[in-house]
């Protein structure tokens, strides 16, 4: 019986051990310019040799990562169980798999507890960002609280910065736009201070998203044009199309309602060539309604 035991260990820590470098190789290749806590360095970054690749196996491979995250918790893995969820991260934002999100990370932090304050930061931070996504305004505010106190316990200045973001779209989702300016542009300050550029371009983007929905068009167009353009040029296909469906409803509102649906319609092609359903069908129903010849 032992035998058998040690066997099943040792297969079940194969599995992690094998799945851990090729989900972070997958992330990576994702969305190859965010930051992350866990240090890929021994990732597989040889396994994918283009974003649809990756794409397509963490399509395949995710039900197999909560379940090594599962696993990892359940024998004190803890900090693969972390590291799995985090290595997640953008697929969960391409694909838009709420229930994988939530269930992996859930019990990422039960393990996360066990591995300091910046790995327990980074879970409830991921937490925070998917209760935003559910509009759960409440649990989005308390995981986001507590992340931010934890980074700070940490002195994760990246970790600190993307909180403060994540604050500040909270604030947003409350109606409180100023608030929402003030906090990302801490942010902005702050990741500037590390050399982020594509940080301190995201929070232009952010920016520009309280003055849009201060109804304040022309500041918008000005902050989200230069930001859109800056991704377009890196390639950054999931920050083109949401920064691209923020300066739309902002031409739309300045009264470029035609100029509204021409981009749209790049941003839904662009979309679905990258595997962004749920953005498709979101941006297709932004879609503003052609005037009438004569109106």
């Amino acid at each position: 019986m032992d035998s058998s035991l040690d066997a099943a260990e040792r297969v079940t820590g194969d599995l992690i051990d094998i799945f851990l470098p090729l989900a972070q190789a997958a992330d990576r290749r994702i969305n190859p310019r965010r930051w992350t806590l866990a240090n890929y360095s021994s990732a597989r970054h040889d396994a994918f040799d283009s974003y649809k690749e990756a794409l397509a196996w963490m399509d395949f491979a995710a039900p197999v990562t909560r379940g090594a995250i599962r696993i990892a918790n359940a024998n004190a893995r803890h900090e693969a169980a972390w590291k799995l969820a985090e290595a997640l991260h953008a697929w969960l934002h391409v694909r838009k798999d709420w229930t994988s999100w939530k269930t992996s990370h859930e019990i990422a932090l039960e393990s996360a507890r066990e591995c300091g304050a910046a790995p327990l930061a980074r879970i409830l931070a991921s937490l925070g960002e998917y209760h935003l996504w559910q509009d759960d305004l409440v649990s989005a505010e308390s995981y986001l609280l507590r992340a931010r106190a934890r980074w700070a316990e940490a002195e994760h200045l990246l970790g600190q910065a993307s909180c403060l973001e994540a604050l500040g779209m909270l604030a947003l989702k409350k109606k409180q736009p100023q608030k929402a300016r003030e906090l990302v542009s801490e942010a902005r300050e702050r990741f500037a201070a590390e050399g982020r550029e594509r940080a301190v371009v995201l929070m232009q983007r952010r920016i520009g998203e309280t003055y849009r929905d201060e109804d304040a068009f022309a500041q918008a167009i000005s902050a989200l044009e230069p930001a859109y353009r800056w991704f377009v040029a890196e390639g950054d296909h999931y920050q083109q199309i949401r920064t691209g469906r923020s300066l739309a409803l902002a031409l739309e509102g300045a009264g470029s309602a035609g100029q509204a649906r021409t981009l749209l319609n790049e941003l839904i092609s662009v979309a679905t060539a990258n595997g962004a359903e749920a953005d498709a069908h979101e941006l297709s129903r932004l879609m503003p309604e052609p005037v009438a010849a004569g109106a």
